[in-house]
């Protein structure tokens, strides 16, 4: 487990986001309320969700252009990309989080963990009290260190 956790507030930027996964190298992070309290999580995912096609945009910003190895692909407009950008710099992390999320206690069996996180699909798992404050987290780094 890693004691000393990046998390996010519900109000910041997903542009801060994007920048702290770059600068620290990680995927995901837990939002923790005012009360430490884990209220949601933010990952690589959830940011990617913002880059995907949004009907609003309209469909005529897309264009078939030939791809990489004979293959035939959309490609998206300048103003998409424009579009896509302003989401990211005006979003909020309580808009893109996943609200749902998997937590264990330090206690928990690392095995158990493991076994949760590959049957949820999930990569990181924030850990947290009896009150559901923030104490660390689980990747997948550490279930394979803790195996070695």
């Amino acid at each position: 487990m890693t004691k000393d956790v990046i998390n996010f507030k519900p109000e910041d930027s997903l542009a801060t986001v994007a920048k702290t996964f770059i600068e620290e190298k990680i995927s995901a992070g837990p939002v923790v309320g005012e009360d430490n309290r884990v209220v949601g999580i933010i990952s690589e995912s959830d940011l990617m969700g913002v880059l995907e096609y949004h009907e609003d945009l309209g469909s005529e910003l897309l264009t078939l252009v030939p791809g990489y190895g004979g293959r035939w692909s959309f490609q998206r407009s300048f103003e998409e990309v424009d579009e896509w950008l302003q989401r990211v710099e005006e979003g909020k992390v309580k808009d893109e989080m996943t609200k749902k999320v998997f937590t264990v206690n330090p206690e928990d069996d690392v095995a158990k963990i493991e076994e949760a996180m590959v049957l949820r699909k999930v990569n990181q798992v924030p850990v947290v009290d009896e009150e559901g404050k923030l104490v660390g987290i689980v990747a997948r780094a550490d279930l394979i260190r803790a195996r070695s």
